[in-house]
């Protein structure tokens, strides 16, 4: 299955609003989104040759 535009952003916009436990701190809490939005981008990028690393770590809210 080729996964679409419409797939990473809905990815993406879940990644940067997942709200976490609200006993880590917020440095723990974005060192954790960031850690999982770079798995699924090298994931990602399997599943459609056009996909763009760094627009969907920054729709992610991490820096590429």
């Amino acid at each position: 299955m080729t996964m679409t535009r419409q797939h990473f952003v809905l990815i993406a916009d879940s990644i940067a609003n997942t709200e976490l436990p609200f006993a880590m701190s917020e440095g723990d809490a974005t060192h954790i989104r960031e850690l999982f939005a770079r798995e699924m981008a090298a994931k990602l990028r399997a599943t459609n040759p056009a996909f763009n690393r760094e627009r969907f770590l920054r729709a992610c809210g991490v820096e590429g």
